[in-house]
């Protein structure tokens, strides 16, 4: 009785209560893990079955680059040897294009007088890696028959090899094409075609080489046709070193002034 009466202290009453629900409790968040696990382990697979499937996906599409880059090939040789009939072609296609056009100077587009074919090869065994070609007739800026930027996007890092340009004498004191300074005069930043070709600090972003191979390479005749396009909101101004970014264009409205009446005496 007295081991009764002990057990019923206040400081021990309600103790095997607590245990239980205690009890209770760990069940509870034992099975709350155990369904977590379950679900950790069921997204794990479904991600895991999902890269795989972009895996597959992008095999599947440079399956399919390759095949049609193999057919392209033939047809683009035999659309560059015709077009090299039509007098100052590239010039004017490259002039034509928006973005492309707005990194000329009055030197490039001289220049662009002897380019006589322009190509864009990609990579039999990654289509991501890809080379942009220009073949040169006798000019009297370079010594080079031929320039080429190549890019390499699936290296790590990614990197791009521009050939060694050799100038003839007294061009580059003469027309400064590799001025790297940004300029107001282009939507891309570039101050000439020159600064643009030599520039291999971002190959990713390379914007005119993105325009170069999806627009230049696939219709170049379009742009021979067709005007360039002005670009809405920019206008082009002479370039100042204080602010060389694109500056919108604003509509001014004039207010008219309101004439009061004038009082009578």
């Amino acid at each position: 009785m007295e081991a009764d009466k002990m057990d019923a202290t206040p400081e021990n009453i309600g103790q095997p209560n607590r245990t239980r629900r205690k009890r209770k409790q760990y069940k509870g968040v034992v099975a709350l893990l155990a369904s977590n696990r379950r679900a950790a382990y069921e997204l794990e697979m479904a991600q895991n079955q999902i890269d795989q499937d972009r895996k597959n996906m992008r095999e599947e599409v440079a399956g399919v680059h390759r095949k049609y880059n193999m057919q392209f090939k033939s047809l683009f040789e035999r659309r560059n040897t015709l077009l090299e009939i039509v007098p100052n072609f590239w010039r004017t296609a490259i002039k034509h294009h928006p973005i492309i056009g707005t990194i000329l100077t009055e030197a490039d587009k001289d220049f662009f007088r002897y380019v006589t074919r322009v190509e864009v090869d990609s990579r039999e065994d990654n289509v991501f890696n890809f080379k942009i070609r220009f073949h040169l007739d006798y000019n009297p800026y370079l010594e080079n028959k031929v320039i080429m930027k190549d890019f390499h996007l699936t290296a790590c890092p990614q990197f791009c090899r521009v050939t060694n340009l050799k100038f003839r004498k007294n061009i580059l004191e003469t027309y400064k094409f590799l001025d790297r300074k940004r300029s107001s005069r282009s939507y891309i930043g570039y101050k000439s075609f020159f600064a643009w070709l030599t520039d291999n600090s971002t190959p990713r972003r390379d914007d005119i080489a993105h325009y170069f191979r999806f627009d230049m390479q696939m219709n170049p005749m379009f742009y021979y046709s067709h005007k360039p396009i002005k670009l809405p909101g920019f206008t082009k101004k002479k370039c100042n070193h204080k602010n060389d970014f694109p500056v919108p264009v604003k509509k001014v409205v004039k207010m008219r002034k309101k004439r009061g009446r004038r009082g009578r005496k």
